[in-house]
Parts: C-alpha cells; structure tokens; sequence
C-alpha cells in the first residue's frame, strides 16, 4: 500500500509490462486488485499503461461492502475521503473506475471483477476488433477479507456467498475454519473462469 505515511510502492521509473503491451499495439484493462501503490495518481493504472481501469488500490477489501482500511492520502475522493490528519487509520471504499470511486455497490467482488471483465471482452471485440486486448485480471481470491470478527479481530474468513461456504462445510472449530473457506472461495473463483473461458 502507498500513502504518504507509507511511500513505497512501485517505482515511477520501472516500466511495466501493460505500457511494453500498449507499445506494441495493445489496449490494455485491468480489473481486480492493484496493491502497486496510490501515493499520487502516476501510481495508479491508468498511469501505469493500462487504458482502463475498475477494482480497488489497497491490499485487500471486505468482498462485498469493499471498504477498505486507509491511511491519509492525496485523493479527494473514494478510499481517501474525510480521512485523519494525524495518520490514524479509518475504513472507506475502494473501488474505483478509473479514476473515479464506485459507491452502493454490494456486488461479491469475484461475481463484480468476472462481470466487467466480460464486459470489457465484449465492448472490445465490438469496437476494436482489430486491435489485441491485453486484459490483466487479479481476482481478490483468495485473499481473505478485512472486517473482524470477535475470535479473530484482524479478519473475517467468511468471505465467500453462503452457497460456497455450505458446499464446502465451513466448520466452526477454529483449526479447520480457515482451510474451508479459503476452498469456499476457491470454489467461487474456478466457477469465476469457467464464465470467462465461455465468453
């Protein structure tokens, strides 16, 4: 994560291989994750060679309110909005398009990063048809999500529809839990590919 309390993300100088990929006549998407840095908005990827630009900046988000813990940062907007002054964290949303937040969406990220990825596919071939497309897609899963729960207040591991977690017989005993719910969102995520490779 970068902010101005925490500068690191990466280099401004380093060139990556969306800008390599639009050079060499690409367009460029990427949907999902970004967790490279949001310091200034030449951190962020539609600075940073990808054309198009929807998911969150931060290193994880709760999957379905993404809302994410952020420190004081340069934005006016989204994650960064009515933030401290002395560097104390507080929780906001992190989800963007481009370069503009999305509010009111409850949308399970996994379904939300598959739909515009379809999207983008589609618009694409429409439009563009003769030009590649070189679409970076970074789901969430498996990450684990960021709201406490009170047996473990650093993150919830509930982060998967209910449906998955039932198929998958999310225990409640503490020693297992963890590995039932990452094959809950395992689950969803294999579902997730099967979408895309169908489009």
């Amino acid at each position: 994560m970068c902010t101005r309390s925490s500068p690191s993300g990466l280099p401004l100088d380093e060139v990556t291989w969306a800008t390599k990929m639009q050079e060499a006549g690409y367009a460029t998407a990427a949907i999902g994750k970004w967790h490279l840095g949001f310091k200034s908005w030449a951190h962020t990827p539609t600075e940073r060679g990808f054309d198009y630009y929807m998911g969150y900046y931060a290193g994880s988000t709760d999957y379905w309110n993404h809302e994410s813990l952020c420190w004081p940062g340069s934005f006016k907007n989204g994650c960064f909005e009515n933030t401290t002054s002395d560097g104390e964290a507080v929780t906001g949303v992190d989800l963007h398009r481009n370069r503009e937040p999305i509010f009111n969406n409850t949308e399970y990220s996994t379904k939300l990063f598959t739909d515009e990825a379809i999207e983008v596919i589609n618009n694409h071939s429409q439009t563009q048809p003769d030009k590649p497309l070189f679409l970076y897609l970074p789901y969430q899963a498996v990450h684990v999500g960021n709201i406490p729960e009170p047996d473990h207040p650093s993150y919830a591991l509930d982060q998967a529809p209910q449906e998955y977690i039932d198929v998958g017989g999310l225990f409640r005993m503490q020693h297992v839990r963890a590995q039932c719910s990452q094959h809950s969102l395992a689950s969803q995520l294999s579902d997730a590919f099967k979408v895309l490779v169908a489009t």
